[in-house]
């Protein structure tokens, strides 16, 4: 599993779970960082801001598809 798909699994529940909002999947996730489980925050750290970007696009134009 890459960098990508483990940062792209957790924000994909945390969309789900904040009502499909994303600033507030992405604004618990960084309140909750410290809780996540290290394989997500090293997978986090090694991971680009473009490279994020990149997958919260991706997650947003699959609920678009919808």
């Amino acid at each position: 599993m890459t960098n990508s798909d483990i940062f792209r699994k957790f924000l994909i529940e945390a969309y789900i779970d904040q009502r499909y909002d994303m600033i507030r999947a992405l604004n618990w996730m960084s309140r909750h960082y410290d809780k996540l489980p290290n394989y997500f925050r090293t997978a986090f750290r090694e991971m680009g801001s473009q490279e994020r970007n990149k997958v919260i696009g991706e997650v947003l134009k699959i609920d678009q598809a919808s």
